[in-house]
């Protein structure tokens, strides 16, 4: 069972997202999810979670006695985590990482929180790309979710994470379903399904979603197809 304890001034944003479909389905089964209120482990009858930041600046900074609070009193073993634009990059093989632990989740709001809880709890700080949300609980969902549709079980189907983008280095395959020809409203246009795919040719449907692959990964993210060309010479040579 892997869990997951999230600290966080509006627990009522969750489960969200994380309650649907197969992460829903596999919710207190193969993972567990706790949400926790910071107000709760405030140290003031206000339940105070902010103040203003020394050496001045706009906003306000989210205080290390609350955060601390909460983390004496959940924490058993596992990764602390805060969401934070500063962090290491989230990526898939990041997440096959995350899933070997348990994890603590600080959601930050406001201009962010006090760095010596920080450093004092050894928290690993996590970012979901070059942007800024007003807080960490939607970010922490989509951690949530791309790492627990890793864990054995929760996807019907084990080839579907196999074969996400990135798992192998490249993006995923164009996909295509029914109708085999496709002609959209008010158009002359008609689209039709590679016949590979129709072919029941297994080796050859393989070497067409790899070649597709390639093509798109080339055309939208040039950086994975350079790292991809990289490791693919380097096994040849090695």
């Amino acid at each position: 069972m892997w869990n997951v304890n999230i600290g966080t001034i509006f627990p009522d944003i969750f489960p969200g997202t994380l309650g649907v479909s197969c992460l829903g389905k596999a919710h207190k089964k193969y993972w567990e999810l706790f949400v926790q209120d910071f107000r709760n482990y405030a140290n003031d009858k206000h339940n105070t979670v902010d103040d203003t930041p020394f050496g001045g600046g706009p906003g306000m900074v989210m205080k290390c006695n609350t955060i601390d609070s909460w983390l004496s009193d959940v924490y058993k073993k596992g990764k602390i985590i805060y969401m934070s634009p500063r962090g290491r990059t989230l990526n898939q093989s990041y997440a096959k990482e995350l899933i070997k632990e348990d994890l603590y989740i600080i959601c930050g709001r406001y201009e962010g929180v006090d760095c010596r809880v920080l450093n004092h709890w050894n928290v690993e700080e996590v970012s979901m790309g070059d942007y800024v949300l007003c807080g960490g609980e939607v970010a922490s969902m989509a951690l949530v979710e791309t790492c627990a549709r890793l864990i054995p079980g929760v996807l019907g189907n084990k080839e579907s994470a196999e074969q996400d983008s990135f798992s192998n280095d490249l993006l995923e395959h164009d996909q295509y379903t029914k109708p085999n020809i496709w002609v959209p409203n008010n158009s002359e246009m008609s689209y039709n399904t590679p016949c590979v795919l129709r072919s029941g040719n297994h080796k050859a449907i393989s070497d067409w979603k790899l070649s597709n692959s390639e093509a798109v990964t080339e055309k939208n993210r040039y950086d994975l197809w350079i790292e991809y060309i990289r490791k693919k010479e380097k096994n040849v040579h090695s």
